[in-house]
């Protein structure tokens, strides 16, 4: 083994590491994973920050 892939469709090898593989996520499917789990992760807090404002008075 070389550490070197094989090109994909026409492009030119990029040196990868020993032990290490390509990742099977390209740049554009990395951008759009980044951009849905941000998305989730934002509305996971507004989930979050409602429940608190929607909670029942608290009795003293």
């Amino acid at each position: 083994m070389t550490g070197v892939s094989a090109p994909h469709s026409g492009t030119a090898a990029l040196p990868v590491p020993p032990g290490r593989h390509r990742s099977p996520v390209t740049g554009a499917e990395r951008l759009a994973l980044a951009t849905n789990l941000r998305a989730r992760g934002l509305r996971g807090l507004d989930v979050l920050r409602r429940s608190q404002d929607r909670a029942p008075p608290r009795r003293t």
